[in-house]
């Protein structure tokens, strides 16, 4: 009763999180959508939500990573980080989508300006993802004069 409660929780925080921006198509999408059981949280040394320049060194820095934005494919038009994968926090198959990546790899999350990507963080770490966060979202690394791929 209490994942459910739990899976409930997560998917309506993501349904409220971050309003959309209109704008273009985003990149394509990424893994399957096989569902995985919860496991114990991937252990991550250091702080997970990081700032713009602590983000970006991290992923830059850390082999077999993955970048994943999480905001809607309107969103992702207006820009996003060179890399980046798309999942939209919207898509009825989200968790799902979630459940099946890797979890061989390490991610690094964002959204608009960190409610979807924190409520992503949260149901990556149940699921035994090793994952980083954006503090702040595209908004704060747009603000620190990072480049954006339209």
């Amino acid at each position: 009763m209490k994942q459910i409660f739990y899976v409930v929780m997560v998917l309506s925080g993501l349904t409220f999180s971050c309003q959309g921006q209109n704008g273009k198509s985003a990149p394509s999408e990424a893994a399957g959508t096989s569902a995985v059981s919860p496991q114990p949280s991937a252990e991550v040394a250091g702080p997970v939500l990081l700032a713009p320049d602590a983000f970006e060194n991290k992923f830059k820095s850390t082999e077999n990573h993955v970048l994943l934005d999480v905001r809607t494919p309107n969103e992702v038009g207006q820009g996003y980080i060179e890399g980046a994968i798309n999942i939209d926090t919207r898509d009825g198959a989200f968790r799902e989508k979630i459940a099946g990546l890797e979890k061989d790899k390490t991610y690094f999350v964002y959204c608009h300006s960190g409610g979807r990507s924190r409520s992503t963080f949260n149901l990556m770490k149940g699921l035994g993802f090793s994952v980083y966060e954006l503090q702040g979202g595209i908004t704060a690394w747009r603000s620190a004069g990072k480049a954006l791929v339209k």
